[in-house]
């Protein structure tokens, strides 16, 4: 599929347009691309992180801590060798 506009990823998620654009504008969850007039075009993993903040807002994370778990998620995607470095920098618990 060639991705969902922000409105049925609203519907999907349970989260206001307001909240999905906050999110953009922290980096939290960037667009995968964006159509031709310029609207947010998201991913099934945009959805898919878009729902795991949603997980970890109740549990009394910061936006800034949610994004540092985020960033290092995706780093440990990235080098699956780095996870033990990773997590020992987030310290989260």
């Amino acid at each position: 599929s060639s991705g969902m506009q922000i409105g049925e990823v609203s519907s999907r998620v349970g989260l206001s347009l307001r909240t999905i654009r906050h999110y953009d504008e922290l980096g939290l969850v960037v667009p995968s691309g964006r159509s031709a007039g310029g609207f947010r075009i998201y991913s099934e993993q945009d959805v898919e992180r878009l729902l795991l903040i949603k997980t970890l807002r109740p549990l009394d994370l910061s936006l800034d801590r949610i994004r540092d778990l985020l960033v290092t998620i995706d780093e440990v995607a990235r080098e699956p060798d780095s996870a033990d470095d990773a997590v020992a920098r987030l310290s989260v618990f």
